[in-house]
């Protein structure tokens, strides 16, 4: 699932996750981080996206507008990588 690396922009890295429904997630980083932190990160990113799924009311393909997700998410950057 995790598909590390993928690419080089402007001096910065894309890494990659790919969840079990084909859902990619993407983050661009600088490259000071460790391969551990982003596989918890990705991890745990993934661990909210699949409990936002499974609630009734949200829309599949849709882009996610929970302000709570993003904040979830805010924090678990702080978390891993900071």
């Amino acid at each position: 699932m995790n598909l590390r690396a993928i690419d080089r922009f402007n001096g910065h890295i894309v890494h990659a996750f790919l969840t079990a429904g084909g859902t990619a997630f993407l983050l661009l980083h600088d490259g000071n981080r460790g391969e551990e932190s982003l596989v918890g990160f990705f991890k745990d990113v993934y661990e909210l996206y699949v409990k936002l799924l499974m609630n009734p009311f949200c829309e599949m393909d849709r882009p996610i507008v929970s302000s709570s997700f993003e904040a979830r998410v805010r924090v678990l950057e702080k978390r891993w990588l900071r």
